[in-house]
């Protein structure tokens, strides 16, 4: 019996039968395979499983949580929410799924550490590289002793190159199976980040009034867009407002299509395709309300509830940006909030990129700016191909080619 399995009945066990149980359950199982220029290599396995019981008895609900290995600890917990259960008004229970909303990846064998031995080797086949593989596999129940038991299950690779001679990782690449991950391309990503180390630092003498974002530029401007959206929407009242281009729409995929897709939110509103801005217009930030008529099927519970995004990236529109014929091509995206809020106009965005003619890299140059999400969503002019890098930041982001106006912003 796995853990899920012996927790879930654990639960079912303990329950009394005036009682209503919830269990949510996630555990991580992570293998990370290392291999350096000499060719020597290292393994490492970890795994990490979590439990939270919610337990509702009349009109009242206690909640705790522990270790998932941890069954005498799960059942400590249930006698510690029956416990609270009269401290804490009652809430409403949203109904687990049903079966056909059921998630579960085509890919449920164990990691084959041979392959990301083999992957990690090509990748650090060249003097003077370090390859760094990873699989991660995450598995989430959802239980109600009242209503059933759904899950499911996400895999996803992260592929590194680093530079050993300058220390620093270069290229990131996560993707769904070992075998997308393509050595060739992560080589010719430590060649560049090789030939922009050597160049001199310092703007450029004329101004710049374009820039195009680079895709993991562009994933990380979405990991500060996608919360301060969520900021100013909270209230409703700018939902329905501009707040970008015409040429902006963002979504968030929820669909298992993802590393982060998922068939239920953890308060168990099933997954779906979210339009939050469309067209410039703010339409439905994301939201881990537990009220069916607000939700966006996003929520995360932890120490806190969220609203993560499965999935969160641009659509395309306009003429894909010409990395080539970029004035300025940005790869790097920092963000730095006031304490006011991740949407206040009190934040400082710094972009980093490499000035350029005709696809000949010039001089690297950095420019800050203090702006609010709007300023710069308003000024984005094209959005590239669908989403080609995929990064992790409290969610998943898919990152594309974008094109910047920077008039009056710099």
């Amino acid at each position: 019996m796995t853990p899920i399995d012996a927790a879930l009945t654990a639960v079912h066990h303990d329950v009394r039968l005036d009682e209503c149980a919830e269990l949510l359950v996630r555990s991580t199982h992570m293998v990370v395979v290392t291999v350096d220029g000499d060719g020597s290599s290292d393994v490492r396995t970890t795994t990490h499983g979590t439990a939270e019981v919610r337990l509702f008895r009349g009109r009242a609900f206690g909640t705790a949580s522990t270790e998932l290995t941890d069954l005498a600890g799960l059942r400590t917990a249930i006698a510690d929410a029956r416990s609270a259960s009269y401290e804490q008004p009652v809430e409403e229970l949203p109904a687990v799924p049903s079966a056909t909303l059921m998630f579960r990846s085509a890919d449920q064998e164990a990691p084959d550490v041979d392959a990301l031995l083999q992957l990690a080797r090509q990748i650090a086949g060249r003097p003077g590289t370090r390859a760094t593989v990873g699989q991660t596999s995450r598995t989430v129940h959802r239980t109600v002793s009242t209503q059933g038991t759904v899950g499911f299950t996400s895999r996803e690779v992260a592929a590194y190159g680093h530079d050993t001679g300058t220390a620093g990782v270069v290229a990131a690449r996560i993707v769904m199976h070992p075998g997308e991950v393509n050595p060739a391309a992560l080589h010719d990503e430590l060649d560049r980040a090789r030939a922009l180390r050597a160049l001199p630092p310092g703007p450029a003498p004329e101004a710049v009034r374009r820039c195009v974002l680079t895709s993991a530029a562009c994933a990380r401007l979405l990991s500060w867009v996608v919360p301060a959206l969520s900021d100013l929407g909270r209230s409703g009242e700018r939902v329905g407002e501009h707040v970008g281009s015409d040429v902006v729409t963002l979504v968030d995929d929820q669909s298992g299509d993802w590393p982060n897709g998922h068939a239920f939110d953890d308060f168990g509103f099933p997954g779906r395709r979210v339009v939050m801005v469309d067209k410039g217009r703010l339409r439905a930030p994301l939201s881990a309300s537990g009220d069916p008529a607000l939700t966006t099927s996003s929520a995360s519970r932890g120490q806190w509830t969220v609203a993560q995004p499965a999935m969160a990236y641009l659509q395309p529109a306009g003429k894909p940006p010409d990395t080539r014929a970029a004035e300025w091509l940005v790869d790097t995206v920092s963000v730095s909030t006031s304490m006011t809020g991740a949407g206040s106009s009190g934040a400082q965005l710094t972009l980093t990129g490499t000035r350029q003619c005709d696809g000949t890299p010039l001089a690297r140059e950095r420019r800050s700016m203090t702006c609010d999400v709007s300023d710069v969503l308003r000024r984005i002019v094209a959005v590239g191909a669908d989403p080609v890098l995929v990064q992790r930041y409290r969610g998943l982001y898919g990152g594309t080619t974008v094109e910047l106006d920077l008039t009056e912003l710099l």
